[in-house]
């Protein structure tokens, strides 16, 4: 047998138990750099005290390991890690999600754990156990997949009760064929996803089906106009073992054989479209979107239904493009179908400015605001009960820098950000929820022929509520300083902070860490930290905790 052919038909067994991976390349098999193995081991001990508390989640004195080791076979990657401590132990395995995908050319397969992206409405984010492939020669381009998907009910019931109760085995199979370039294309894509009924399973879910069908089309007009659509059918089964509905035998014939149709399905439309003109940093569009309720999709994460937005996007950039401004801006609209109580009708919109003329100086200013609406996945929520959750954010960054030299530079750093967050209920009643404010400053200087960066910094932050509100504000110091050609690196940190509660004195926070990092040699270190906090305040009981670690490292990389 030839060397090369001994070379495949190794990569192919070693398929079955590799990692999970990015997408290999059969040729970086015959390069012998590709033949390599690193890692790296941390050996340390910790301690912890603290007094005028009664409750330590610390022990006293603590040992603890941690490492890797990193094999490169070719194009395949074994990583493993361990973690070993006074309080646990633990030793990743690495074939707990193996997969990998080969390529050669314009050909991929995709083998084990795997997830493959469609659209965000058919399929998307999610992972499946089995195989696939894609084509993609030339403008032609094809993609085939079937596995078995983790059923999400099973997550749900871990999280809330701890347990997992048992569940149906979901498969997944999936399509898409397309072609065109990166201006113009079109995409058709379809995806099932089935429960295997078995009756000797106790659970207190249904047997669910989803068959969803799309398409995904781009074209550029006159160089400069852009138009994109994305729109999506979903036939949802609640209940596979439901009873069966009468329909026309012409509708029969050609739905039947891509999705069981009874008493509990229902067809829901997804989609968006939208049109952009673009010229020399010039953006403006117009966007669409709209999700009918009810509309769902077992192959992706949560999607908030009910909900159309009609939004005009700009991008303008000023000043020989040292300025930049980019936003949306539009409207919002649920209860589609006026089947709820309340209808939302909002002012949406988000921006985004930054001003850089040079290396000196910047600011950049943001701003949005969204709207999320959470459901349970297990206890249905009527919908006079359903919560709105508006939310806005405002933030302002800036840098300057007040000089600047070969051996030294002096920095001012500023942010400050404001957000709400807003409960709209079935009633026409508005409570803000939670509000919050901060900011920080902090001014650093650098000499870069000592090895030294030193500054102040002021911090400050307040949340409020309908029933209580809290902050602080405060500052501190910290200071950077390398010896010896920079093999010893020290940073130390000390921060003093008053603390508010409904606008009144509550004590104060003092905190304080000081870390060295001697690098012994270019693969061996030893690290060193100390932290002390003191919490004195009025309300509550006042307490002091020291914590300190010290830990040997090392890191090998051999061919």
């Amino acid at each position: 047998m030839k060397k090369n052919s001994k070379i495949y038909v190794v990569f192919v067994l070693l398929t079955l138990c590799i990692p999970k991976s990015w997408a290999q390349n059969i040729s970086a098999f015959s390069q012998k750099s590709n033949y390599k193995i690193s890692g790296y081991i941390n050996l340390g001990s910790n301690y912890y005290n603290n007094t005028g508390t009664t409750i330590s989640s610390y022990s006293p004195f603590g040992y603890s390991a941690n490492g890797g080791i990193h094999i490169q076979l070719g194009a395949i990657n074994v990583p493993i890690n361990f973690t070993i401590s006074d309080v646990s132990k633990n030793i990743s395995s690495p074939f707990n999600f193996y997969g990998a995908s080969p390529y050669y050319k314009w050909a991929k397969l995709h083998l084990g754990y795997r997830s493959i992206n469609f659209s965000r409405y058919t399929y998307s984010g999610k992972t499946f156990l089995g195989a696939g492939m894609e084509l993609t020669p030339g403008k032609f381009q094809l993609t085939a997949f079937r596995g078995i998907l983790q059923n999400r009910l099973q997550l749900l019931d871990t999280l809330l009760a701890n347990t997992v109760l048992p569940t149906y085995q979901r498969y997944i199979t999936g399509s898409k064929i397309g072609w065109g370039n990166r201006h113009n294309k079109i995409h058709l894509m379809a995806v099932q996803v089935k429960d295997k009924y078995d009756p000797n399973i106790e659970t207190p879910y249904q047997p669910q089906e989803n068959f969803v069908l799309g398409t995904m089309i781009s074209y550029r007009f006159f160089k400069r106009i852009y138009f994109k659509s994305n729109v999506n059918a979903s036939i949802f089964t609640n209940d596979q073992n439901a009873l069966a509905v009468d329909l026309p035998s012409s509708v029969e014939k050609e739905i039947t054989p891509l999705h069981g149709i009874n008493s509990t399905s229902r067809l829901a439309l997804a989609g968006d479209a939208a049109i952009e003109y673009r010229h020399k940093g010039y953006q403006f569009g117009i966007n669409y979107r709209r999700i009918d309720p009810f509309y769902n999709s077992l192959a992706t994460n949560y999607l908030q239904n009910d909900i159309q937005n009609l939004t005009a996007t700009f991008a303008i950039p000023m000043l020989r493009r040292k300025l930049r401004i980019r936003g949306s801006l539009g409207q919002q609209k649920d209860n589609l179908f006026n089947q709820k109580s309340f209808t939302s009708n909002r002012l949406i919109g988000s921006m985004a400015a930054s001003y850089i003329p040079g290396q000196n100086f910047n600011v950049m200013l943001r701003y949005a605001n969204y709207q999320h609406e959470s459901q349970s996945g297990i206890a249905a929520i009527r919908d006079t009960l359903r919560i709105l959750t508006t939310t806005q954010n405002l933030s302002l960054s800036s840098l300057v820098r007040l000089h600047n030299t070969e051996t030294a530079n002096t920095t001012l750093f500023f942010n400050a950000y404001t957000n709400n967050v807003i409960d709209e209920v079935a009633t026409d009643t508005r409570d803000a929820a939670f509000s919050g404010i901060g900011a920080n400053v902090r001014l650093s200087y650098n000499s870069k022929s000592i090895g030294l960066i030193i500054g102040p910094l002021i911090n400050y932050t307040r949340y409020e509520n309908s029933m209580f509100s809290q902050g602080k504000i405060g500052g501190g110091i910290n200071i950077s300083k390398s010896f010896f050609d920079k093999k010893l690196s020290t940073t130390l940190t000390a921060m003093i902070f008053q603390n508010q509660f409904d606008d009144k004195d509550n004590g104060r926070i003092f905190n304080g860490n000081i870390n060295f990092q001697y690098n012994m040699t270019r693969n061996t270190n030893l690290r060193f930290r100390l932290a002390a906090n003191d919490f004195q305040p009025i309300l509550n009981t006042p307490y002091t905790e020291m914590r300190g670690s010290l830990s040997f490292g090392y890191t090998f990389n051999k061919n």
